[in-house]
């Protein structure tokens, strides 16, 4: 049996991967499913065909065929004993030497005492005990016999073939089919003996020694249950102010049970754009975008923080009214709207005002409603608020005109005509008509000039009329604006600038005489001011996958621009720019040319840019440092404080937790709100779920569900990070792993999170490498309390660095370093340990260091992790 062993451990070092010949038969095609099987036993001698260019593959396969290819397989010397062992077995059988031999090396039994049925097509739960044999398995844990025996029509399986079923489906060498059936009763084809024999060589050695139940390496404990340590929020958490405007900002602080604990506090603000008292009262000074940080030092010496994320908007310099001047009557409420404008000419919108009226003609309400109390003429004026001290005062007056709805006694009504001219409200065929019922498009700011006359019945301008009041009803974008004007030699002008894009119609009255019909004109955007572009899926880019550009586009005065976008990119040559019917959204499809590339979007004389990152393996996405972010993480903290903070310390990718097998996957918020700013701002987003395996196909649906969802932006995540710490068993993770790459393809980058392999040096490695891009083990070396050095961190990754190669082989590596801390004394990983463990991850050719979690890391321990260069 030593030998036996022995042969098996022999052929072992020929993959199934290798390249091999095509097979010189013609019904087993090159991408023929078992083709590699077919041509790597052939290649061996093991199998051949029925004839010279036919394999037969579809045929059912013998008993006595199925016993020839296991002694060939393992290289067993022909037993010469010319005795026969079954009486249906003569020495004369042409596989007699062959069933001799499997016989004597206990890999087959008869179907009865004397028989061995070798002309009887095998069974497939015979081939399984056969195959049970030939590893020598011959006991079979209950975790493996419950987890792998888990076929719907387990009823159907014999009592002696259920160990040997339940061992060859978890050492990957036979599996059940789609519906989760194993049909034990079912004949083997020769192509299906052909792919059990090839994975049978390649068992390996640990798998074999888990079902053998030899002795494990003692492991470390598990990671206990990390305790929170308190937190510090900040409220509000985003404001956006006016230059010289104030802010008061107040602090909640947590111990780690939960408790509100008063400790004092230390404010600081970052991006030069204003002061903050001990009081937490900010100052708005400088234009820009900053933080507004709580220091609290916790009696431990703990120290927490919490930030608020701060934009102050440029001191305003002018003031703009709409309309800029007004003509109304007693009664009548018009909107007025108030722009601010900096000294770059950056329109701020809504800027704090006073309102204030002379004239005695009216008020002004609560949001810039103007209502006209009494007839006559005056001013309405807003007064900038707020600027600060030694700030100009800024202010704004438009004129404004108010006529009597109904005439007064004793005054001429201007609806009527002068004394000494004709009634031009009578029925005499008089009417209105304007120059133009389409008066064109203007630019914002730009006047149109809306000329109306007053028409006889023969269509002629009634030059006599003069002083009829006319009052034009302007409706459009803004809003309604109602303008009055009164004729001369039977004609008006009403001059109109507009600033929000849309089309607008006028409508007039006068007294006793009609409107032919309405005019119009269209206020289109101006220059682009202001613009962006969004790449959906992602910033990070496959070769050859498509990408969409949405751009967005507005000009000074907040108007949308829709059309004029041109595509783009520092290198012409590394891809091809495409349209859609949406003139705002253009795609760019990338060659096979890896590294960063910048798309450049121009619309008039504006060009932005917009760096994205074309990768062709999955180790590119986590590259250097990366942060593994918790549900209390994302869900605690404000998405821009978040990525600011994780720019600022170099983070290239994260990995965001939004799925586990008892929560479903509840992370849609997160990845609407996170995903699209997070890949705007360079940072490539891993979707981390967390798998307990008890039922594999489930985890693989739900975990299906998440690479598939799509933000309203149209983003998704850039690869799967699958957490597996529980039922590692080869035939759960295999289940589980192979039905992602079955929806997804060879090429979807997955990262497998695993134990490290120096605690768990049995687990199925193989299985892992199989399905997985990166491995990420979860080295959490600080987990004794007591106090750890420098080189206690760095052997620790080194250590696996190494033992994880023995397993995986050339697989790419991600360190997982720890942050956290397993104890309730406080004791966390020191700054020197977290260098140890990255310069350690770093020497040892890790592809990347990430830790868990930055969120719970200690000022000191992010500090040390930011500021050590990848």
């Amino acid at each position: 049996m030593t030998a036996l062993a022995g042969a098996v451990a022999m052929t072992q070092w020929l993959p199934l991967s290798v390249s091999y010949a095509a097979t010189p038969f013609l019904d087993v095609p090159e991408g023929y499913w078992a083709e590699p099987a077919i041509s790597a036993l052939v290649s061996q001698g093991i199998v051949s065909g029925k004839s010279k260019d036919r394999f037969y593959p579809n045929d059912q396969l013998t008993r006595a065929e199925f016993a020839t290819l296991l002694v060939r397989s393992l290289n067993l010397p022909l037993d010469k004993d010319t005795t026969p062992v079954f009486q249906d077995v003569s020495k004369d059988h042409w596989a007699f030497p062959y069933i001799q031999t499997a016989y004597k090396n206990h890999l087959i039994s008869g179907i009865s005492e004397n028989e061995f049925g070798p002309e009887q097509n095998i069974t497939r739960q015979d081939m399984a005990v056969m195959i049970a044999n030939a590893l020598q398995v011959k006991q079979v844990p209950d975790s493996v016999l419950n987890s792998s025996l888990s076929y719907r029509d387990v009823n159907d399986i014999a009592d002696y073939a259920k160990k040997p079923i339940a061992a060859s489906a978890y050492l990957g060498v036979m599996s059940g089919y789609p519906d989760r059936s194993f049909q034990p009763l079912d004949h083997a084809t020769r192509a299906a003996a052909a792919s059990v024999i090839a994975h049978m060589i390649h068992v390996p050695d640990d798998k074999l020694r888990e079902l053998r139940e030899e002795p494990q390496p003692e492991t470390p404990p598990e990671k206990p249950v990390e305790k929170p340590k308190g937190s510090v929020s900040i409220y509000p958490q985003t404001v956006s102010l006016v230059s010289g405007a104030t802010q008061r900002f107040t602090v909640t602080a947590l111990d780690p049970d939960g408790n509100v604990v008063s400790l004092p506090v230390k404010w600081s603000v970052s991006g030069g754009i204003g002061t903050i008292d001990d009081k937490g009262l900010f100052t708005a000074q400088t234009g820009g975008t900053g933080q507004v940080t709580a220091t609290v030092t916790y009696p431990d010496g703990t120290v927490l923080t919490g930030s608020a994320q701060v934009e102050v908007k440029g001191q305003i310099q002018r003031l703009e009214i709409l309309p800029d001047s007004l003509s109304t009557t007693v009664g009548q409420e018009t909107k007025l709207t108030v722009n601010g404008y900096d000294g770059n000419n950056k329109q701020i919108a809504n800027p704090p005002v006073v309102w204030s009226v002379s004239g005695d003609i009216g008020e002004v309400k609560d949001g810039g409603v103007f209502v006209a109390k009494k007839a006559g003429k005056g001013t309405v004026t807003a007064t900038l608020q707020g600027q600060g001290q030694g700030s100009s005062t800024v202010s704004k007056s438009i004129d404004v005109t108010v006529a009597d709805s109904q005439p007064n006694p004793g005054q001429g009504n201007p609806g009527q005509p002068n004394p000494g001219q004709t009634n031009p409200g009578s029925a005499d065929g008089k009417h209105l008509a304007f120059t133009s019922t389409n008066y064109g498009s203007i630019k914002p700011t730009q006047t149109v000039t809306l000329t109306l006359n007053v028409k006889n019945k023969d269509g002629q301008v009634d030059t006599s009329d003069n002083g009829r009041v006319i009052t034009m009803i302007i409706n459009g974008p803004d809003g309604s604006q109602t303008l009055q004007a009164q004729t001369v030699n039977g004609t008006v002008n009403f001059a109109v600038s507009k600033t929000r894009a849309g089309t607008y119609t006028a409508n007039v009255s006068a007294n006793g005489i009609t409107l032919d019909a309405p005019a119009s004109f269209t206020v289109v955007p101006g220059d682009a001011a202001q613009m962006s572009v969004h790449v959906a899926p992602s910033t990070f880019i496959k070769p050859l996958q498509t990408v969409t550009l949405q751009v967005n586009a507005q000009d000074a005065w907040g108007n949308a621009i829709t059309s004029g976008v041109k595509f783009s990119a520092d290198d012409n040559n590394r891809g091809t720019f495409g349209t859609t019917d949406n003139p705002m959204v253009g795609t760019f499809t990338p060659k096979n040319i890896k590294g960063p590339l910048t798309i450049q979007v121009t619309i008039g004389n504006k060009t932005i840019s917009k760096p994205v990152y074309v990768y062709t393996e999955a180790a590119d996405l986590v590259r250097g440092k990366g942060d593994w972010m918790m549900w209390r993480d994302w869900k605690n903290y404000p998405v821009q404080d978040t990525i600011n903070r994780l720019k600022a310390a170099g983070v290239t990718h994260v990995y965001l937790e939004v799925s586990t097998t008892m929560d479903g996957f509840y992370g849609q918020d997160a990845l609407d709100d996170f995903l699209p700013k997070a890949h705007d701002a360079g940072i490539a987003v891993l979707g981390w779920i967390y798998a307990d395996l008890k039922d594999p196909w489930k985890d693989a649906s739900q975990t299906v569900n998440v690479i598939n969802y799509k933000t309203p932006s149209g983003d998704q995540v850039d690869g799967l990070a699958a957490d597996l710490e529980e039922n590692l068993s080869a035939y759960n993770i295999e289940q589980f792993s192979k039905g992602i790459r079955d929806n997804f393809g060879p090429y979807y980058p997955m990262i497998a999170v695993v134990y490290p392999a120096t605690w768990r040096p049995n687990l199925p490695w193989s299985t892992l490498a199989k399905y997985y891009d990166v491995m990420a083990p979860m080295v959490y070396w600080h987990y004794k309390e007591r106090p750890y050095t420098y080189t206690d961190a760095y052997n620790a990754i080194k250590d696996e660095i190494a033992a994880m190669h023995n397993k995986v082989g050339d697989k790419p590596i991600h360190i997982i370093g720890q942050s956290y801390n397993m104890f309730d004394s406080w004791q966390y990983p020191t700054a020197d340990e977290i260098k140890g463990a990255m310069q350690a991850a770093k020497d040892g050719g890790a592809v990347g260091y990430s830790t868990y979690r930055g969120r719970t890391a200690t000022d000191y321990e992010w500090n040390q992790f930011a500021s050590f260069p990848w």
